[in-house]
């Protein structure tokens, strides 16, 4: 008997309860063709890796279905992962589909997550970052598999990162077709 059914205190204990204030987490909808749903989850505690978690990670039960969503970890299918949150960070998705079809994403739940910090699934086919956090997305794809085009990220890295930036210290100008700006810290 594993040491987690010994455990008489599991729904009292604030430690490990689901409620936890150190407990946060997400879940991520992904709808298909409209017929059924599969829900993921992405947790985040300072003492989560990379790695696989025992006790956090959870691996897919069903590893051959024809239409489905999975985050990757060392090539393998998880519906659980857990992660340390960095706002850098970006996890990556699996998706199996098996003839030409529409999937919906969207995060129906979160639990200790700031209000504030948006979540995306970036699709490095068309370049697009979707908030899925604010909005749902709906993406049609061909029959494949997509090991390598969906992340969960955490910030838009097309959005530039300056800072109140002073509108009177720059130049814009035209050169051989291309369109230049260039901003001066004076």
């Amino acid at each position: 008997l594993s040491e987690f059914a010994k455990n008489k205190d599991f729904r009292t204990n604030p430690e490990i309860s689901e409620t936890s204030e150190d407990n946060s987490y997400f879940r991520l909808n992904c709808s298909f063709n409209q017929q059924y749903t599969r829900q993921l989850a992405l947790a985040f505690s300072p003492t989560f890796t990379d790695g696989v978690d025992r006790g956090v990670d959870a691996k897919s039960p069903a590893a051959n279905l024809l239409n489905d969503i999975y985050f990757i970890h060392n090539t393998e299918k998880y519906v659980i992962q857990g992660i340390a949150f960095d706002v850098n960070k970006r996890v990556k998705l699996g998706v199996n589909c098996s003839a030409h079809s529409v999937f919906k994403f969207s995060i129906p739940a979160t639990n200790n997550f700031p209000i504030d910090q948006p979540i995306f699934l970036f699709d490095a086919t068309t370049s697009t970052y979707y908030n899925i956090k604010d909005n749902p997305i709906s993406i049609t794809l061909e029959a494949g598999n997509y090991t390598d085009r969906f992340e969960i990220t955490f910030k838009d890295d097309t959005i530039l990162d300056i800072a109140d930036p002073d509108v009177n210290n720059f130049v814009v100008y035209h050169n051989n077709h291309q369109l230049t700006v260039e901003f001066s810290s004076n």
